[in-house]
């Protein structure tokens, strides 16, 4: 796996999908390409364990989303409820996957992501715990096609 994805052997404080609590199973952390996604089918037909979860890292490659939405059709992904939800493509996943989209929920438990909490355990039963990046607004993707890509021409920043 790259360095923006993680999977991590939990096991599971109550049911989540078609697994029941006291399952071991894979959370995913971050977001990765194709080859992540096969790391991880490849992680799971050698355990035995299946990946139920994953939560994105924060607001940036948030284009691969899609693809893990279709490889793993049972999986909950925690969508970064900062910039995703506001950009192109995140809009395009809510409307394409309306009982599928959730955003992480870094309100209810300051400081924390309250679906680790609930599905991995808290306190002296915590099991993991992940820091939201929530970037600053560095442009408006909404003109930039899929990736909101901007770059400097003639001295001035140009979005593309």
């Amino acid at each position: 796996m790259n360095n923006r994805a993680f999977a991590f052997k939990l096991k599971l404080n109550k049911p989540l999908g078609d697994v029941s609590a006291g399952q071991d199973v894979f959370f995913i952390w971050g977001l990765g390409n194709e080859m992540v996604i096969e790391g991880v089918k490849t992680l799971e037909k050698q355990t035995g364990l299946k990946a139920v979860a994953l939560m994105t890292n924060g607001g940036g490659h948030h284009l691969f989303l899609k693809l893990w939405y279709d490889n793993f059709p049972s999986m909950r992904i925690w969508v970064c409820p900062t910039k995703v939800p506001m950009t192109v493509n995140g809009q395009r996943l809510q409307k394409e996957y309306p009982s599928r989209w959730e955003l992480v929920d870094n309100t209810t438990v300051p400081h924390h992501a309250y679906q680790l909490l609930d599905y991995f355990g808290d306190g002296a039963n915590m099991q993991v715990d992940c820091v939201l990046f929530n970037q600053f607004m560095g442009y408006d993707d909404k003109t930039s096609g899929e990736a909101g890509g901007c770059q400097w021409i003639e001295g001035n920043l140009v979005v593309i």
